[in-house]
């Protein structure tokens, strides 16, 4: 098998190549489509599957992710693009039932052996959650991409968009953020096995306990941080709700490494510095902040952890899942209220 480097074939790696946010909403601004029948959830919320009605029961879930390496090693890019195209489906409380593969790559640069090791991580995630891969689309492109369109389902009083957040509600985050901090590193050759090695459960990691939340009623919301960052994704938890949200920054944990590496990995077309550019007029951060400690909250995360708005009343039931799901706690890491202010998003240090 070849040792090239998988990293050093993207521009940028994992959901930090997804298309910044100004962008993306000015191509969608001009977009319009016929409403159809059936539509309960499109573009309108940016959420992380579209909704569909399928019976008097049931939901349908749609979605489609995929992105480029994040790591060098290509059964893990396998494993975690499935992870993180799967997690879509979880978050919003439902369970997928059947994908396809996107697939591309060069084929001058990457051997047969090297996307038969992608595919099989793939596989191997979608074989943990039961769901069978039926098909798939493969194109020849510079940049490798991997990822899945999935149809999953979901009980209709389990639906869990990212923006059902009630006053009152606290919001808990499942994982550690800056992933895509180490990625780069790693594309750098500045991440020592330590920090990788931290990093790697977590990014093989499904996160399909949102299922079992789904069930809770007290679970008013759910979305999974990706690649706007957690201030992009819990900025989208504020849409339509009239509520604002106060994150307190004390309770945010890292990877490791992830603070002392990010001066060195600063680039000033990273997605950080996009998201944060995209929502500087919609989030205020309070206390003394360094650029740098800003751009954290703003990093592009790749399967990253799951946000939960739940009623305090609820917690114990949803921290209860998280034990029995992943071994561990979630973090509680800040409050919705009724909108006060001009900013929806405050994030405390």
């Amino acid at each position: 098998m070849s040792n090239l480097s998988l990293t050093n074939l993207s521009l940028a790696g994992g959901c930090g190549c997804k298309l910044e946010p100004e962008k993306l909403q000015t191509i969608l601004s001009h977009f319009k489509v016929k409403e159809m029948k059936g539509v309960k959830i499109g573009f309108d919320t940016s959420d992380d599957c579209a909704v569909y009605e399928y019976s008097h029961e049931d939901y349908l879930l749609f979605t489609t992710d995929f992105f480029t390496p994040l790591v060098d090693d290509p059964y893990v890019y396998g494993s975690l693009a499935a992870a993180n195209a799967l997690s879509d489906v979880f978050a919003m409380g439902g369970k997928p039932i059947i994908a396809n593969t996107i697939l591309g790559f060069p084929p001058d640069k990457l051997s047969p052996e090297i996307i038969q090791e992608i595919l099989r991580g793939g596989a191997n995630a979608f074989e943990k959650v039961d769901c069978a891969i039926v098909g798939g689309h493969t194109i020849i492109n510079q940049q490798p991409i991997y990822g899945f369109s999935i149809i999953g389902r979901v009980d209709k009083n389990n639906l869990k968009p990212n923006n059902g957040a009630k006053d009152g509600d606290i919001l808990i985050l499942t994982k550690p953020i800056g992933s895509g901090v180490l990625s780069n590193a790693l594309k750098l050759g500045l991440l020592n096995d330590e920090c990788y090695n931290h990093l790697l459960p977590f990014l093989l990691e499904i996160n399909t306990y949102g299922y079992e939340l789904g069930k809770i009623q007290s679970v008013h919301a759910m979305t999974d941080v990706t690649g706007f960052g957690l201030v992009g994704h819990a900025l989208e938890m504020t849409q339509n709700n009239s509520c604002s949200l106060e994150i307190d920054s004390k309770h945010v944990d890292f990877f490791l490494g992830t603070q002392e590496l990010c001066d060195a990995v600063f680039s000033p077309t990273s997605g950080a510095v996009k998201n944060l550019k995209a929502y500087s007029e919609k989030v205020e951060f309070l206390g003394t902040w360094s650029l740098e400690e800003k751009f954290l909250f703003c990093d592009p995360q790749s399967n990253g952890g799951l946000l939960i708005a739940v009623d305090p009343n609820a917690l114990e039931a949803v921290q209860s899942i998280l034990q029995a799901s992943l071994g561990r706690l979630g973090k509680v890491i800040g409050r919705f209220s009724s909108c006060v202010g001009s900013k929806p998003l405050r994030i405390i240090k």
